[in-house]
């Protein structure tokens, strides 16, 4: 059946990553003033918020292939999404650390469940020639849910610690119902899978390039991200305000360009995009490694902004183009597993150099971006069209 309004439908099928922007963000902004409400352990937040990544390791890639079997999607975004708003509530009126491990762990395990689905019907929902641009949509309303929550977070928190919660879960609900009220699920383009879970997936060889470009330069978001503060208060002396503000640079950069380069994903070569999108990463970190000033600073989140919104465009394009018809919700669900652990790494290993060593975090960046540089670049990464 097809979707009618077909203009509308990119737009509508990219509402619910407005709420997915608000609660993943949530994990820089208000969770961490959540948890100092009843512990000032930062042990105790990195475990709790590392629950997003753990979780993320094994709940996309369950509920995708039980979507592929099923041949279904929309009742596991429903259950995911609503349960994920649920837990969100919950954990905004937790009054000790245990029991906001326990949401929060429900909470991540829900969204994840959800999002892997999810993420597998936005390139369905629409024709083959419009993915990028539905892709570009998604990425720029994920963006646009950053900016309310970095925006507003804070101001909701001092409010009512659980206010920012209980409207980060009703955006989830209301624009997950949106969608599927209005979206309808294309038989067309989904094909029910007959195949048991396995993970032959490694020997498909342009997937797995996909996959382990992917794993390489979350490598290095993983030794940055959760340290941009400490890393620049350390190296630079630059204020925790400065440097907070120089971040909406990312966000801002992802929200302008996302759309025109799904445009671009849907019209040019794929892998020619995703080695452009690696080559700024690189160029960005450079930067970022030299950075004597603010002004350098911002030259390095608005860069590497783009660079995460090409990426992050072009690689959930190339996902559809890689994968088994049948088998979709399976490789969007694989796929979370390339950028959770190394982050997972990432975290770990960075959280021992930034204290004595923090020098070598940009120079061990450097090298992971390069080799994922040349593992998208290497051969060719076919299609299933044939065409590239």
């Amino acid at each position: 059946m097809k979707n009618q309004n077909n203009k509308l439908v990119p737009i509508l099928i990219s509402l619910p990553a407005i709420g997915l922007g608000l609660a993943w963000n949530m994990n820089s902004t208000v969770v961490p003033l959540i948890v100092a409400t009843v512990t000032k352990s930062s042990f105790l937040l990195g475990l709790l918020v590392s629950m997003a990544s753990f979780t993320g390791l094994f709940a996309p890639y369950i509920s995708g292939t039980l979507s592929d079997r099923v041949g279904k999607r929309k009742p596991f975004v429903l259950v995911g999404s609503l349960s994920g708003a649920i837990f969100l509530f919950l954990l905004g009126y937790s009054s000790f650390y245990f029991e906001m491990f326990i949401f929060a762990f429900l909470f991540y395990l829900s969204m994840n469940f959800y999002q892997g689905v999810y993420y597998a019907w936005v390139p369905e929902a629409v024709e083959k020639n419009a993915i990028g641009l539905a892709t570009g949509f998604r990425t720029s309303f994920y963006f646009i849910g950053g900016i309310i929550v970095f925006a507003s977070g804070v101001i909701l928190f001092n409010i009512n610690p659980a206010l920012p919660l209980i409207v980060s879960g009703i955006v989830v609900i209301v624009t997950n119902l949106i969608t599927v009220a209005f979206v309808k699920e294309d038989s067309n383009h989904l094909v029910k899978s007959t195949v048991k879970i396995s993970f032959d997936f490694i020997k498909n060889k342009s997937a797995m390039k996909v996959f382990m470009t992917a794993f390489f330069l979350y490598l290095s978001y993983g030794f940055i991200m959760p340290y941009w503060i400490q890393y620049y208060e350390k190296m630079n002396g630059f204020t925790s305000n400065e440097i907070s503000t120089a971040l909406t640079g990312m966000t801002l950069m992802g929200l302008i360009f996302s759309i025109l380069i799904g445009k671009l994903c849907d019209r040019y070569n794929k892998q020619l995009i995703l080695f452009i999108s690696c080559t700024i990463w690189l160029i960005g970190f450079i930067v970022g490694a030299f950075v004597m000033n603010l002004s350098m600073l911002w030259a390095f989140t608005l860069i590497f902004g783009l660079a995460c919104a090409m990426f992050s465009v072009v690689f959930y394009v190339l996902i559809p183009a890689v994968a088994p018809k049948d088998r979709l919700g399976e490789y969007m669900g694989i796929n979370n597993i390339f950028i959770s652990l190394p982050q997972i790494i990432g975290n770990l290993i960075a959280g021992k150099l930034i204290t004595n060593n923090a020098y070598l975090i940009f120079p061990c960046c450097i090298i992971f971006i390069i080799i994922a540089i040349l593992i998208c670049s290497i051969g060719k990464i076919k299609l299933n069209d044939n065409k590239i």
